[in-house]
């Protein structure tokens, strides 16, 4: 029953379905490309295979297909498609739901054709609007595409120049290759040379500083001696010993006992030579010298050995060479030597050899008391000598060379890395998006000055200051259909507890390169919009409007 009552309400609708267009006979709702797939004579088949049917049953107003394709002229179907004819502007396809619900959706009023509505014909007139401004975006691609062509030759001469550089480059290295082991080997030759000349210098000089060593250690052990001999009777006894605690071996107790100290002596005296070359070596680290003053205070308190008699120096004086006159006294130099120990105790008998010629370096002497030797400090290596300085001289600038020539080899390399790696670059079929490399452009918003570097990256930062948060660095075209539509930028500065941000840039015909738009429409992922000569085509407008018969 309901299935034949609705046959009959639309009954009419079906028959003016048939004949609405003037020229093509064709069902409502049903493009001139899907006609063959309507024929009045057969039976319908619903285009997913869902059923069969009379074609009678084609927009009798109840969706029998499942895919919707037996209704294309009603909205009995939710999934179906109307097309829109539009003659004198361009055909449209709307959902089935829009017909007859008195919206007029296409611009021939095709939709509305159950229900007194008021849609007029407004295809000529959307065409004359669409067709004026289609003339606009043609004149604007025009002067776009005549800027592409500039920028698409330096583009092409610029790829070219960088090959010829990468070509030139090679060459360079290939040079650099060829004298290269020829520099190595001098500079091997003319290091070993200079370490040769400098061992063998070190070799003297080190043996110079141990003879020093030696005799500076032995004028410290001496001067030692000579304080620790208290009496001055030419030995250094336990007794005298123990005036010197900081000598004492253990550290368990707090006395220095005349047994510790013969044990350190190993004999009840010692004499100054053994006392040099034995005990010093045992006291040598622990062993500290006392103040000036303690130590002539302690000399006061000595008993004289002898009454002293200065006519007995005169008498001893004169009896080393009694033919040597006053006035030969007076010429002969004083031995500073003979000045510096007042005691019966003679020097070690250590000779210090002469210094090597053009290596001795001025010592290092550290303050001291007047009684305490001062220390000495030489240099690890001496002064070398002018044959040893002219081959230094000779290695250094063997070095130089050859690390200079390694240098320029990999500053070649990384050119040549770099050059490739932009050859490599995609900068569209003819190179007009080379201009855009090594450039940035930028936009200013309320909050934030947006930039973008093509090939590069994308950023923004503050306006009220703050470092640059990245967008994303350069990763691919990523247009639809034409792929130069669209950048994408990627791995930019991870969010909070989000992803890394990135941006799609979408590219546009313009007159000038300019960064139009940023926003953020989803989190931590941005979308710019940029205008370039580069992305410009030639428009063709065509003479008349579109006509679907």
């Amino acid at each position: 029953m309901l299935r034949n009552s609705i046959i009959s309400h639309v009954s009419l609708a079906v028959l003016i379905s048939y004949s609405y267009s003037s020229k093509v006979d064709r069902p409502r709702g049903v493009s001139l490309t899907r006609n063959v797939l309507y024929d009045p004579s057969k039976d319908f088949a619903c285009f997913d295979g869902s059923g069969r049917m009379p074609f009678s049953q084609v927009n009798d107003d109840y969706c029998d297909c499942h895919d919707g394709s037996d209704e294309p002229g009603t909205s009995a179907c939710p999934n179906g498609s109307f097309h829109c004819t539009n003659a004198g502007h361009r055909p449209l396809n709307i959902p089935s739901s829009r017909v007859n619900d008195g919206i007029c959706d296409c611009c021939d009023g095709s939709d509305e054709w159950a229900k007194d509505s008021s849609c007029e014909d407004s295809c000529k007139e959307l065409w004359r609007n669409e067709h004026a401004h289609l003339l606009r975006q043609a004149a604007a691609a025009s002067r776009g595409v005549e800027v592409r062509k500039e920028y698409s030759a330096r583009g092409v001469q610029k790829k070219a120049e960088d090959k010829e550089r990468v070509a030139n480059l090679r060459k360079e290295i290939e040079e650099i290759k060829a004298n290269e082991e020829s520099l190595k080997v001098r500079k091997e030759n003319a290091e070993k040379a200079e370490n040769d000349a400098k061992d063998a210098e070190r070799v003297v000089w080190t043996n110079f500083k141990e003879k020093v060593q030696q005799q500076h250690d032995a004028r410290q052990a001496a001067n030692a001696f000579t304080e620790l001999d208290t009496n001055k009777d030419g030995s250094v006894s336990a007794d005298e010993l123990r005036q010197h605690p900081e000598l004492d071996e253990s550290a368990e107790d707090d006395e220095f006992t005349e047994d510790e100290a013969r044990d350190i002596l190993e004999a009840v005296s010692v004499e100054a030579p053994e006392f040099i070359e034995v005990t010093w070596g045992k006291i040598s680290e622990k062993f500290q010298s006392k103040p000036a003053a303690e130590t002539e205070a302690n000399h006061e308190n000595d008993e004289p050995e002898e009454d002293y008699n200065e006519d007995d120096d005169e008498e001893e004086d004169d009896d080393l060479d009694p033919d040597m006159d006053d006035e030969d006294e007076e010429d002969y130099p004083e031995d500073p030597e003979d000045k510096e120990y007042e005691n019966d105790l003679d020097e070690p008998d250590i000779d210090i050899p002469p210094p090597p010629p053009e290596q001795v370096a001025q010592p290092v002497v550290e303050e001291a008391h007047e009684e305490e030797t001062p220390q000495i400090n030489l240099p690890d290596d001496p002064v070398w000598s002018s044959d040893t300085k002219f081959i230094a001289a000779a290695a250094d600038e063997a070095r130089r060379q050859y690390d200079e020539q390694q240098k320029k080899k990999s500053d070649l390399e990384r050119d040549i890395q770099k050059l490739e790696k932009e050859i490599e670059m995609d900068f569209g079929s003819d190179e007009a998006f080379h201009e855009l490399h090594g450039k940035c452009f930028e936009l200013d918003t309320h909050e934030y000055t947006y930039k973008l570097c093509p090939f590069d990256k994308t950023a923004q930062k503050p306006k009220d200051g703050g470092a640059e948060t990245s967008l994303g660095r350069w990763g691919a075209w990523s247009g639809r259909g034409n792929k130069y539509s669209a950048m994408k930028y990627l791995s930019g500065l991870k969010c909070w507890n989000g992803p890394d941000r990135s941006t799609t840039v979408n590219i546009s015909c313009g007159d000038e390169n300019k960064l139009l738009s940023a926003s953020e429409p989803s989190r931590c992922e941005y979308k710019f919009e940029f205008t370039t000569p580069a992305a410009c085509e030639a428009i063709e407008v065509p003479d008349r409007p579109h006509d679907e018969l």
